[in-house]
């Protein structure tokens, strides 16, 4: 079992810097999707936030890695963002425990966003997006 290897991005500057950094230090950007969760009946941002992200991995088919020869996606660097209502209930875990294949590091930056609204039988529904981006170092790419 991969160690789980992840770290909190605490401001909007530290991630510009962070994607910067990779750019700068050999690595290529090999993906960037956005996905949509939503929490119709516990208000869970936990949830939404998987939600959102099996919403990217149903879409994005990545076959790079056997093609190209690629030792898969676990030499690469996943940053995440995520839109999510009430930022100080997600769990990072969950996002590490949820990825298909366990990159060499996870960046995860939280920001007030997504939406919190009326659901079913007048309960709480959260709505998340993420944002995924995944980078490989340059000599794989």
């Amino acid at each position: 079992m991969a160690e789980k290897n992840y770290f909190l991005i605490k401001s909007h500057d530290e991630r510009l810097k962070l994607h910067l950094k990779l750019k700068n230090n050999g690595y290529g950007r090999l993906l960037i999707e956005t996905g949509l969760g939503i929490d119709l009946m516990d208000a869970d941002v936990n949830i939404a936030v998987k939600r959102a992200i099996e919403d990217i991995i149903h879409r994005v088919c990545i076959p790079a890695s056997n093609e190209l020869g690629i030792s898969g996606l676990r030499d690469s660097i996943i940053v995440i963002d995520i839109g999510v209502p009430i930022p100080e209930e997600l769990d990072p875990e969950t996002i590490w425990d949820i990825l298909p294949v366990k990159p060499e590091k996870l960046y995860i930056y939280v920001s007030k966003g997504g939406l919190e609204t009326i659901g079913y039988k007048d309960c709480r529904l959260i709505v998340t997006v993420v944002s995924i981006h995944i980078y490989l170092p340059r000599k794989l790419c």
